[in-house]
């Protein structure tokens, strides 16, 4: 409702919620808010029931956790202005309040995406923008993904209008406690490396897909383990990737005992993140 720029429509999809936000925005926002009541579906149906009652040509994501800075929108439309072509564009994030960004930041343009998005998948679901035309054409959020389920649309984004776009400043505030405290582990087939294994995922794969894939699973899978059952099918991902990455890859074949250890405590865990990092960052750069 603070939004500099204010040519835009908001639609509010109760999926099913039980803690009367529905009756709020019935209350106070009902002249400026399209309300949308349906019985709980999960994120994914949610999101694709707004995208479907939309009448505009552009999406934009916002989950009831975040908060906009008040010039997100005005940004988002400077890179409609520069970019007539733009199909998928976003900005950074910060953590924390208030948040603070230059005059004028930068709008970059990508044309490599998977190239550098290993360690950085850089869109969040409350920080981007897709071109409406995308869900009209291709399949939108998959509803039997649990996990990863937003990065399964940015990926088939990024490939399907073949380049984006992005603001270089924190536009967004991202709530890492409301995160954590939805944490869930589903198994490996309902989460994005399901998908991202698919040799039918993009159906025209930049030449740095295979690469990118191969690095995002080896980054991340590791953060499932606390679960056993995932730990006991890796090798079903794992042998799927075909280029060394030895320093990488000898983690994954260490006992569940470990796994056990590293998701115990939050230090090990970021330890753990940060030596992959380095691994990808500099050794197989």
């Amino acid at each position: 409702m603070n939004q500099s720029f204010t040519e835009y429509e908001i639609i509010v999809v109760n999926d099913g919620s039980t803690d009367g936000g529905d009756n709020l925005v019935e209350k106070h926002y009902s002249n400026k808010v399209t309300l949308i009541n349906q019985k709980n579906q999960g994120v994914s149906v949610a999101r694709n029931r707004g995208v479907e009652e939309s009448k505009h040509q552009f999406i934009s994501f916002l989950d009831a956790d975040d908060c906009w800075h008040e010039d997100y929108l005005f940004w988002m439309a400077k890179v409609v202005e520069k970019y007539p072509d733009a199909g998928i564009f976003g900005s950074t994030y910060s953590n924390q309040l208030p948040i603070e960004i230059q005059e004028d930041p930068e709008i970059i343009e990508i044309q490599d995406y998977f190239k550098r998005a290993d360690y950085n998948t850089l869109y969040t679901s409350s920080s981007t923008v897709i071109r409406k035309d995308f869900f009209e054409n291709t399949e939108g959020f998959k509803k039997h993904l649990i996990k990863g389920e937003d990065l399964d649309v940015w990926f088939r984004a990024v490939a399907w209008f073949e380049k984006c776009y992005y603001v270089k400043a924190p536009l967004l505030y991202y709530d890492l406690s409301a995160a954590s405290g939805t944490r869930q582990l589903p198994s490996l087939e309902r989460t994005i490396f399901s998908e991202v294994l698919s040799p039918s995922f993009l159906p025209k794969e930049p030449l740095a897909w295979k690469y990118f894939k191969e690095r995002f699973l080896l980054l991340n899978l590791w953060m499932y383990f606390e679960n056993k059952n995932n730990w006991l099918v890796r090798n079903e991902f794992l042998n799927q990737i075909k280029s060394p990455y030895l320093l990488a890859k000898i983690l994954y074949r260490l006992p569940f005992v470990f796994w056990k250890f590293i998701h115990k405590y939050p230090s090990t865990k970021s330890l753990l993140r940060k030596y992959l990092k380095f691994c990808f960052r500099y050794l197989y750069s």
